[in-house]
């Protein structure tokens, strides 16, 4: 990476830590670097790689798109919209409305993907009660941004940990 590259990401790195610590220290370190380490396995895009550090700063702190916008530009501010859930009543109509800003963006795609994959991920590592619900709505997911020849590995690792899911049924609670 060029110095500006360098400095560009160090400074996404601090400001989406700065920004998520005031909600919730540790979720950083817990999400935020492990989306970008999976994102940075598909592309050295640093636009891209910024706005995987900072795919969740707008939806769950106090940060606003004009603070994207004026510190990594256009571009950038740009893919976290994307990524940011609109309004809605519930998590299905919020997630439905986001999903086409999502798709409208390739390396919102990505970034969404790898987001995904790294919840999917813990879930199962941790046995959370989240995994019932990625997988009750990863059909809706997969039909709203499937698209051919788009992500296709990190859709058929999608696939992979929903399977292992649905397997082990780790989110039901155990029988008596």
């Amino acid at each position: 990476m060029r110095v500006d590259e360098d400095k560009q990401i160090a400074h996404a790195m601090e400001f989406a830590r700065t920004a998520h610590d005031a909600q919730m220290v540790g979720y950083f370190d817990d999400h935020v670097m492990k989306v970008y380490d999976k994102v940075r396995t598909y592309t050295s895009c640093v636009d891209i790689g910024t706005a995987a550090l900072l795919h969740d700063v707008v939806e769950d702190t106090e940060v606003g798109r004009a603070e994207i916008e004026q510190f990594y530009g256009r571009e950038v501010e740009e893919i976290v919209w994307c990524l940011t859930d609109e309004e809605g009543i519930n998590r299905k109509e919020r997630k439905m409305k986001t999903y086409w800003k999502i798709r409208s963006s390739g390396a919102s795609v990505l970034i969404k993907l790898c987001d995904r994959w790294e919840n999917v991920t813990r879930s199962i590592r941790t046995k959370s009660k989240h995994g019932d619900m990625y997988a009750k709505e990863y059909y809706t997911f997969k039909c709203a941004l499937w698209s051919p020849n788009v992500c296709i590995q990190l859709w058929n690792e999608l696939d992979a940990l929903h399977a292992q899911l649905k397997e082990k049924n780790i989110w039901l609670p155990k029988a008596k």
